[in-house]
Protein backbone atom coordinates (compact mmCIF):
# COMPACT_ATOMS: atom_id res chain seq x y z
CA UNK A 1 0.00 0.00 0.00
CA UNK A 2 1.38 3.40 -0.98
CA UNK A 3 -0.13 5.85 1.52
CA UNK A 4 1.36 8.80 3.36
CA UNK A 5 -0.14 11.23 5.87
CA UNK A 6 1.48 14.45 7.06
CA UNK A 7 0.51 17.51 9.07
CA UNK A 8 2.58 20.66 8.77
CA UNK A 9 2.75 24.26 7.57
CA UNK A 10 2.86 25.65 4.04
CA UNK A 11 6.21 27.11 3.02
CA UNK A 12 4.56 29.39 0.46
CA UNK A 13 1.28 30.03 -1.34
CA UNK A 14 0.20 27.17 -3.65
CA UNK A 15 1.30 27.56 -7.28
CA UNK A 16 -1.62 26.62 -9.52
CA UNK A 17 -1.45 26.24 -13.30
CA UNK A 18 -3.73 24.78 -15.94
CA UNK A 19 -2.81 22.11 -18.45
CA UNK A 20 -3.66 22.57 -22.13
CA UNK A 21 -6.95 20.73 -21.59
CA UNK A 22 -7.89 23.09 -18.72
CA UNK A 23 -7.17 20.67 -15.85
CA UNK A 24 -5.85 22.57 -12.82
CA UNK A 25 -2.73 21.23 -11.10
CA UNK A 26 -1.02 22.75 -8.09
CA UNK A 27 2.19 22.41 -6.14
CA UNK A 28 3.24 23.60 -2.72
CA UNK A 29 5.69 22.63 0.00
CA UNK A 30 4.79 21.57 3.54
CA UNK A 31 7.26 21.67 6.43
CA UNK A 32 7.02 19.09 9.21
CA UNK A 33 9.09 18.79 12.38
CA UNK A 34 8.98 16.76 15.56
CA UNK A 35 9.39 17.59 19.24
CA UNK A 36 10.97 15.19 21.70
CA UNK A 37 12.50 15.16 25.17
CA UNK A 38 16.24 14.67 25.42
CA UNK A 39 18.04 12.69 28.17
CA UNK A 40 17.77 15.73 30.50
CA UNK A 41 14.00 15.98 30.00
CA UNK A 42 14.29 19.19 27.96
CA UNK A 43 12.11 19.64 24.87
CA UNK A 44 14.02 19.58 21.58
CA UNK A 45 12.69 20.39 18.11
CA UNK A 46 14.05 18.72 14.98
CA UNK A 47 14.99 20.61 11.84
CA UNK A 48 12.03 20.90 9.45
CA UNK A 49 11.60 18.30 6.72
CA UNK A 50 10.19 19.67 3.46
CA UNK A 51 7.64 17.73 1.40
CA UNK A 52 6.51 18.66 -2.10
CA UNK A 53 2.74 18.26 -2.49
CA UNK A 54 0.90 17.94 -5.82
CA UNK A 55 -2.86 18.51 -6.04
CA UNK A 56 -5.12 17.99 -9.05
CA UNK A 57 -8.53 19.23 -10.19
CA UNK A 58 -10.88 20.27 -7.35
CA UNK A 59 -8.15 19.95 -4.71
CA UNK A 60 -5.97 22.36 -6.71
CA UNK A 61 -8.81 24.86 -6.95
CA UNK A 62 -9.59 24.48 -3.24
CA UNK A 63 -5.91 24.93 -2.30
CA UNK A 64 -5.71 28.09 -4.42
CA UNK A 65 -8.76 29.59 -2.67
CA UNK A 66 -8.08 28.60 0.94
CA UNK A 67 -4.36 27.97 1.58
CA UNK A 68 -1.75 30.64 2.23
CA UNK A 69 1.88 30.61 3.35
CA UNK A 70 2.21 29.41 6.95
CA UNK A 71 -1.23 27.72 7.05
CA UNK A 72 -1.46 24.46 8.99
CA UNK A 73 -2.63 21.56 6.78
CA UNK A 74 -3.36 17.84 6.88
CA UNK A 75 -2.37 16.01 3.68
CA UNK A 76 -2.99 12.40 2.77
CA UNK A 77 -1.97 10.82 -0.51
CA UNK A 78 0.57 8.59 -2.20
CA UNK A 79 4.32 8.90 -2.69
CA UNK A 80 5.39 9.41 -6.29
CA UNK A 81 8.97 9.28 -7.59
CA UNK A 82 9.93 10.80 -10.94
CA UNK A 83 13.05 10.91 -13.10
CA UNK A 84 13.65 13.85 -15.40
CA UNK A 85 16.46 15.60 -17.24
CA UNK A 86 17.08 19.24 -16.30
CA UNK A 87 18.06 22.12 -18.60
CA UNK A 88 21.76 21.19 -18.32
CA UNK A 89 21.14 17.58 -19.40
CA UNK A 90 21.61 16.17 -15.88
CA UNK A 91 19.29 13.34 -14.89
CA UNK A 92 17.46 14.15 -11.66
CA UNK A 93 15.02 12.39 -9.36
CA UNK A 94 12.22 13.95 -7.37
CA UNK A 95 9.84 12.70 -4.72
CA UNK A 96 6.39 14.20 -4.24
CA UNK A 97 3.16 13.44 -2.45
CA UNK A 98 0.16 13.32 -4.77
CA UNK A 99 -2.65 14.36 -2.43
CA UNK A 100 -6.12 12.84 -2.45
CA UNK A 101 -7.17 14.44 0.87
CA UNK A 102 -6.37 17.99 1.90
CA UNK A 103 -7.67 19.66 5.05
CA UNK A 104 -6.92 23.11 6.33
CA UNK A 105 -6.28 23.04 10.07
CA UNK A 106 -6.79 26.78 10.37
CA UNK A 107 -9.71 28.10 12.43
CA UNK A 108 -12.68 29.21 10.33
CA UNK A 109 -14.87 32.14 11.34
CA UNK A 110 -18.05 31.14 13.12
CA UNK A 111 -21.19 31.72 11.07
CA UNK A 112 -24.40 33.13 12.50
CA UNK A 113 -27.04 30.43 12.76
CA UNK A 114 -30.62 30.52 13.94
CA UNK A 115 -31.62 27.60 16.15
CA UNK A 116 -35.15 26.20 16.48
CA UNK A 117 -34.96 25.96 20.29
CA UNK A 118 -35.31 28.98 22.55
CA UNK A 119 -31.82 28.52 24.04
CA UNK A 120 -28.92 28.21 21.56
CA UNK A 121 -26.05 25.84 22.36
CA UNK A 122 -23.05 27.18 24.26
CA UNK A 123 -20.38 25.93 21.83
CA UNK A 124 -20.21 25.91 18.04
CA UNK A 125 -17.42 24.59 15.81
CA UNK A 126 -17.00 24.85 12.04
CA UNK A 127 -14.60 22.93 9.77
CA UNK A 128 -14.07 22.63 6.03
CA UNK A 129 -12.81 19.50 4.29
CA UNK A 130 -11.81 18.56 0.76
CA UNK A 131 -11.46 14.93 -0.21
CA UNK A 132 -11.00 13.41 -3.65
CA UNK A 133 -10.74 9.64 -3.87
CA UNK A 134 -8.62 8.48 -6.81
CA UNK A 135 -11.30 6.23 -8.32
CA UNK A 136 -14.27 8.34 -7.33
CA UNK A 137 -16.94 8.98 -9.92
CA UNK A 138 -18.23 11.84 -7.78
CA UNK A 139 -16.21 14.92 -8.64
CA UNK A 140 -17.09 18.63 -8.77
CA UNK A 141 -19.15 20.11 -5.94
CA UNK A 142 -19.39 16.89 -3.93
CA UNK A 143 -15.67 17.08 -3.15
CA UNK A 144 -16.07 20.08 -0.87
CA UNK A 145 -18.02 19.62 2.32
CA UNK A 146 -18.73 22.25 4.91
CA UNK A 147 -19.52 20.66 8.23
CA UNK A 148 -21.01 22.45 11.17
CA UNK A 149 -20.99 20.60 14.47
CA UNK A 150 -23.07 22.00 17.27
CA UNK A 151 -22.24 20.74 20.75
CA UNK A 152 -24.61 21.03 23.72
CA UNK A 153 -23.49 22.84 26.89
CA UNK A 154 -21.14 20.72 29.02
CA UNK A 155 -22.31 19.33 32.34
CA UNK A 156 -21.10 16.56 34.67
CA UNK A 157 -22.78 13.85 32.56
CA UNK A 158 -21.17 14.73 29.23
CA UNK A 159 -17.82 16.19 30.43
CA UNK A 160 -14.86 15.25 28.23
CA UNK A 161 -11.50 14.37 29.73
CA UNK A 162 -8.66 16.23 27.95
CA UNK A 163 -6.76 12.95 27.66
CA UNK A 164 -9.57 11.58 25.44
CA UNK A 165 -8.94 14.15 22.70
CA UNK A 166 -7.02 12.97 19.61
CA UNK A 167 -4.74 16.04 19.51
Amino acid sequence: MNRITIMGNLGGDPEIRRLENGTPVGKFNVATSENYRDANGEWQKTEPEWHEIVVWRQLAEQAEKTLKKGAAVFVEGKMNYRKYTDKNGIERRSAEIVANTLRSLEMMPKRETSFPSQEPPQRQYTAATSNVAENSSHRAAENTVELEIVAPPLNDENMVNGMDLPF
